[in-house]
C-alpha cells in the first residue's frame, strides 16, 4: 500500500467514511463510502486516493474504495450486509447504496442490479434487512 493510499483509507476511516473488515480479530479489508446525491458525478472525477467532503444529508451512499486481503472472501459480504445496516441506521436520509464497480462476489441474489450496467449495484433502503 503506498503512503497516498494509508493516508486516504485513515483518513475515511476518522471522518466515519470507512468500516473496517475483521476476520479472526484481524483487520482483512476496509470498505470507504461517500454520501451524496444522483448528481454527484465529481466524486468519481477525482484522483483515486484523494479524501473529498461529501454530502451527510444526501440519499445515496457511493462505496468508493475497497482493499481486502482476497475479495473472493464470503465473510466480506457478510461483513457489507453489516455495513449496509450500519449505513442504514445512522444516515436515515440514505435512501441507496450504489457501487459502480463491484467485485462479482457482491452481485450474487440478495443484491440488486441496475438495468444497462453490468458492474453497477444499487440496493434500496427497504431491501437492507
Amino acid at each position: 500500500m503506498t503512503p497516498d493510499q494509508r493516508n486516504y483509507y485513515l483518513d475515511m476511516v476518522e471522518r466515519n467514511r470507512g468500516y473496517m473488515v475483521f476476520e479472526d480479530k484481524q483487520l482483512v479489508g476496509v470498505v470507504t463510502y461517500l454520501i451524496g446525491s444522483d448528481d454527484d458525478k465529481y466524486m468519481f472525477e477525482r484522483e483515486p486516493w484523494v479524501v473529498i467532503e461529501d454530502a451527510p444529508k444526501g440519499h445515496t451512499v457511493y462505496i468508493d474504495q475497497l482493499v481486502s486481503k482476497d475479495t473472493k472472501n464470503v465473510n466480506l459480504r457478510r461483513e457489507f450486509t453489516k455495513l449496509l445496516r450500519k449505513i442504514k441506521g445512522e444516515f436515515p436520509n440514505v435512501t441507496q447504496v450504489k457501487w459502480m464497480r463491484a467485485p462479482a462476489l457482491f452481485r450474487k441474489k440478495g443484491v440488486r442490479h441496475e438495468t444497462g450496467t453490468q458492474t453497477e449495484i444499487i440496493v434500496h433502503r427497504k431491501d437492507i434487512k
